[in-house]
């Protein structure tokens, strides 16, 4: 039981590992983060809007590669998810957000057993023309 147990903890990690560093890589690939800034009168010179953003781990001049390594080593060692581009710490903006999908979470689930419970219980919900049915379909000998 307990390597069972270890197994899917195991699986589960990974799962997190694969879908945060996937979509990390998304992220970056398809989000520009100069777009903040280029729209800004009177414009901001391109290499001021790059040491802006170098404090936030999103410097385009830094690799993409180096950029994942720092920005993993933050989470995994000190558990800082960095910052958005505004400025504001992304583990305030998870921390606030975490609360409200648990409140989803938890409505979800009393509104399914409710209903769950609600249908199985109902007299239209009998079993009998399974049995029936099943019975039909077998050849005895």
């Amino acid at each position: 039981m307990i390597k069972y147990l270890l197994r899917r903890v195991l699986g589960w990690i990974g799962m997190i590992f694969l879908a945060t560093n996937l979509t990390y890589f998304l992220a970056n690939l398809f989000l520009d983060p100069k777009a903040n800034y280029l729209e800004r009168n009177p414009p901001i010179p391109d290499d001021q809007i790059d040491r802006m953003l170098h404090p936030y781990n999103l410097d385009p001049t830094v690799s993409l590669i180096d950029r994942w390594w720092t920005w993993l080593q933050d989470v995994l060692l000190h558990w800082n998810w960095g910052m958005s581009p505004d400025g504001q710490a992304v583990n305030t903006q998870v921390a606030f957000r975490v609360w409200n999908s648990a409140q989803l979470m938890l409505g979800a689930t009393i509104l399914a057993c409710a209903v769950g419970i609600a249908v199985g219980v109902s007299p239209h919900a009998s079993t009998s023309w399974v049995t029936a049915s099943s019975r039909r379909s077998r050849s005895w000998p």
